[in-house]
C-alpha cells in the first residue's frame, strides 16, 4: 500500500477499459484527417436556421425576465402588460428582423448581433415623481373614470415623451404598474426597484414644483425617501419641469463636465454648474457621486449615505429603511407594520452581514429599542448620523479601517474589541443644562462636552471605548483625532454598556496617549502607582 499522504499514480489508470466504438473509430484517423475534422467542427455554429430562431427567442425571454419590471405599459397604446406578454409581442413583431440581420453576417458575429438587438428592443423608460392628488392605481387604470384624474394626465405626458422623444415601446410607473393588493408582488417590486431604475434606458424625473434650474433645489422631489435611489440608480436621467419642459439642453442630465464643455462651444457649462449646485444643495450629494453612483458602502461611506436619507420623508415609516436597500446594495423582506425601528435594525443587520468598518459606529442619539435587540451599538435610524461631530474624512476612515476580529451580533449585544481607557464624567462647573456632561481622561488634554442622561449613582464606572484603529495606527500618530464612545459599568454588573450621548467623543492625539498604547501593546503594564486612571487594555465587549 502507498504511504499515507503519498500519490499513487496507478489510481489514474483503468485496468481493463471497456471497448468504446467512438474511440476506436477516432484511432483509425491519420493526423491530417484529424486536423480537417477539427477545423470542420470549429467552423460549424448552432446559430443557423431554426437554431438561430430558437436562440433568439430564448435570449429575448431570458433578458426580459432578468432586466424588465414585472409589469409595464405598452406604448403608444398605454396598455398594461405582463412581462410574458412583452416577450410574446417582441417575438411576434421583431424576430424576423433580427433573423435577417444575423443571417447577413458571418456566423461568428451572430451571437453579438442577437445580444445587442435584444437589449435594444427591450428598452423601457421609467418615471420618477412625487405622488400627488388623484393618482391612478393598478386597479382603476383601465377604467374610463381614470382618464380625468390629475395623476393620469401626468402619466400620459410621461408616456408621450418616452415614446416620441426616446423611441421606447415600454414604460414603467410605480402608480399603476404594481398591484399593491398582492403582498408578494409588492415585496418583489420594492426589492427590485433600484435595479429597474438602473436598467432603464431613460429615467424621466418630473419635478412638479420647478420652473427652471434656479428653483430646482426647493422642489418637493428632493424631500422624499424613494426619489433618492431614483436620483442615483439610473445611468441616464432627464429632469422635466412642471410644464413638462426639459430643464437642460442635455440629452442625459448625468453628463460629465468635460462633455458639457464641448457642447455648443461651452455655452452649456452654466447649465451643468447650476444643476450640480442644485443637487448638492438639495440632496447633499456631490457631482461625482450623482453621476457615478455604485451601491455599497465606499465612496461615499455608510455614514455619508445615511445622511442623504436622514432628512427625507416617507408616507409609510418603514419605507425610510426599505428605500435604502438600493443605496447599500442589500436585500431584505418587506414587512409593513413592523415599525421604523425594527425595519432599520434589519437593514443594519443585512449590512453587517456583508461588511463592517469602525467608523460606522460613531453615531449619536438613541440606540434601537431593547425590545427589538439588546445591543446599544445599533442606531435607531439614519438620523443618528446627523451629528455635527461626525465629520470623518474618507482618509481618516481609511486609516481607522475594519475590525481586526469579526463582529458578532449576539443575544447580549454586539461583540467587538475596543481599547478601553478609564474616564471621569461630571456635570459642568458653569450653569449648563442638566443634561450636559463633562468627560475627561488623564491620557488626553481635552475635555469633551456632550449631552446625555445625567447619572445618579456615584458607584458607576466610566471609560472611553476607542475606535482609533489598529495598534500600529494608534501609536504612529497617523490619526489627528481619537474617536471614542462613552462606556458605563454599573457596580452590580460586569459588562460595559454604551452610554447614550448626543455626539461621539473626540480627543486630539498626543504623545502621552501614544506612549501608553505603545507600551501596552509591547506587553508592558502602564500604571502609575496609586493611580489606575491610566490603565488601558484591549477588551472584548458586548455592547
Amino acid at each position: 500500500m502507498p504511504r499515507r499522504g503519498s500519490f499513487d499514480q496507478s489510481t489514474l489508470i483503468v485496468d481493463k477499459p471497456a471497448p468504446n466504438p467512438a474511440i476506436a473509430c477516432l484511432e483509425q484517423f491519420s493526423e491530417s484527417d484529424y486536423t480537417q475534422l477539427r477545423q470542420l467542427s470549429l467552423s460549424s455554429s448552432p446559430l443557423d436556421g431554426d437554431s438561430l430562431r430558437s436562440v433568439a427567442q430564448s435570449r429575448i425571454r431570458s433578458y426580459v425576465f432578468a432586466n424588465v419590471p414585472l409589469r409595464i405599459i405598452k406604448l403608444p397604446e398605454m396598455k398594461l402588460i405582463e412581462r410574458s406578454m412583452a416577450v410574446d409581442y417582441l417575438v411576434k413583431t421583431k424576430l424576423e428582423n433580427v433573423m435577417r440581420q444575423a443571417e447577413a453576417v458571418a456566423q461568428e458575429a451572430r451571437d453579438e448581433i442577437i445580444s445587442k438587438w435584444v437589449e435594444d428592443i427591450a428598452r423601457y423608460a421609467i418615471l420618477s415623481h412625487t405622488w400627488g392628488v388623484e393618482e391612478p392605481d393598478y386597479q382603476d387604470f383601465h377604467q374610463p373614470s381614470c382618464h380625468g384624474k390629475q395623476g393620469y394626465k401626468k402619466l400620459n405626458n410621461f408616456c408621450n415623451i418616452a415614446h416620441e422623444d426616446y423611441k421606447v415601446e415600454f414604460a414603467w410607473a410605480d402608480t399603476v404598474c404594481i398591484d399593491k393588493s398582492s403582498s408578494a408582488e409588492l415585496d418583489e417590486s420594492i426589492r427590485s426597484m433600484s435595479t429597474w431604475y438602473r436598467n432603464a434606458a431613460i429615467c424621466i424625473a418630473y419635478v412638479g414644483q420647478t420652473t427652471s434650474l434656479l428653483d430646482l433645489a426647493a422642489d418637493r422631489w428632493f424631500t422624499r425617501g424613494w426619489t433618492l435611489q431614483e436620483l442615483l440608480s439610473p445611468s441616464r436621467l432627464k429632469f422635466y419641469n412642471k410644464d413638462w419642459l426639459p430643464l437642460t439642453h442635455f440629452r442625459n442630465d448625468k453628463i460629465r463636465e468635460e462633455d458639457a464643455r464641448t457642447l455648443s462651444g461651452g455655452t452649456y457649462s452654466l447649465q451643468f454648474r447650476l444643476l450640480s449646485d442644485a443637487i448638492l444643495t438639495a440632496a447633499g450629494i456631490k457631482p461625482r457621486h450623482f453621476r457615478d453612483f455604485e451601491p455599497g458602502f465606499v465612496s461615499p461611506s455608510l455614514p455619508e449615505r445615511m445622511k442623504w436619507v436622514a432628512r427625507r420623508l416617507t408616507t409609510r415609516a418603514e419605507d425610510k429603511s426599505y428605500c435604502m436597500m438600493g443605496i447599500f446594495g442589500v436585500s431584505m423582506l418587506v414587512a409593513y407594520g413592523e415599525g421604523p425601528e425594527r425595519a432599520f435594525f434589519r437593514l443594519f443587520q443585512a449590512i453587517l452581514d456583508v461588511a463592517c468598518e469602525r467608523h460606522w459606529f460613531l453615531w449619536a442619539g438613541k440606540a434601537v429599542p431593547r425590545h427589538i435587540h439588546p445591543s446599544r451599538m445599533i442606531p435607531s435610524g439614519p438620523e443618528c448620523y446627523l451629528s455635527s461631530n461626525l465629520k470623518i474624512s474618507a482618509l481618516e476612515a481609511l486609516k481607522m479601517g475594519s475590525f481586526d476580529v469579526p463582529l458578532s451580533l449576539t443575544n447580549v449585544g454586539l461583540s467587538m474589541r475596543l481599547l478601553v481607557v478609564p474616564a471621569h464624567v461630571a456635570p459642568p462647573h458653569d450653569c449648563g443644562s442638566s443634561s450636559d456632561l463633562r468627560v475627561y481622561c488623564s491620557l488626553f488634554n481635552d475635555i469633551a462636552m456632550v449631552k446625555g442622561t445625567p447619572h445618579k449613582s456615584n458607584t458607576d464606572e466610566f471609560a472611553l471605548g476607542i475606535f482609533g484603529g489598529s495598534p500600529v495606527t494608534l501609536v504612529s500618530g497617523l490619526l489627528e483625532r481619537v474617536y471614542a464612545i462613552l462606556l458605563r459599568r454599573i457596580s452590580s454588573r460586569t459588562n460595559w454598556e454604551r452610554y447614550e450621548t448626543d455626539a461621539p467623543l473626540t480627543f486630539r492625539f498626543n504623545d502621552r496617549f501614544g506612549d501608553a498604547v505603545r507600551m501596552y501593546f509591547a506587553k508592558m503594564e502602564w500604571t502609575i502607582v496609586g493611580n489606575r486612571e491610566e490603565d488601558l487594555k484591549l477588551e472584548t465587549v458586548y455592547l
